[in-house]
């Protein structure tokens, strides 16, 4: 049985759903009872003895965020893309920190990146106060002083 969804193969005839995408084979087969008497002559058998259908291409993937709007997920290339704009010389943290604000305060900005870039600025203000406090920790130890000092560099 191939899936109408995603279309793969089905590894078991008699399955009820897709191993794959978990959609519904039992409308499938109904439709299959239904037009395999007219495919018959012209159609090609699979390697589970069920009648092979025309491969069927996957469907685009949306995501039906929480107010019921259709939007694409984020790719793996854009989340790539925003952490790689913290290395550009200069201006690139406050590209990113300006990038996360927009998509976290705009209006128009779908769920997904919403949610994204709110997650990455708590996680960001966290780390910076963790090394504001490691920081401050070393230079109340003398730990610079020290370093200073076996370079050459006194005050």
């Amino acid at each position: 049985m191939r899936c109408t969804v995603c279309g793969r193969e089905a590894m078991n005839p008699e399955a009820n759903f897709c191993d794959y995408c978990g959609s519904s084979f039992r409308q499938n087969r109904e439709e299959a009872r239904n037009q395999g008497a007219n495919t018959q002559e012209n159609g090609s058998w699979s390697a589970f003895g069920t009648l092979a259908q025309e491969r069927v291409e996957p469907q685009n993937r949306t995501v039906v965020s929480a107010n019921g709007v259709n939007e694409k997920p984020v790719t793996i290339w854009t989340f790539l893309g925003v952490f790689s704009l913290i290395f550009l010389p200069y201006v690139g943290m406050y590209a990113f920190l300006g990038l996360l604000l927009c998509w976290s305060f705009a209006p128009g900005i779908t769920g997904v990146r919403k949610t994204f870039a709110r997650a990455l600025l708590i996680f960001s203000a966290i780390m910076m106060v963790f090394m504001v406090l490691c920081v401050s920790v070393m230079l109340e130890s003398g730990m610079f002083d020290s370093i200073l000092q076996q370079m050459g560099i006194s005050f």
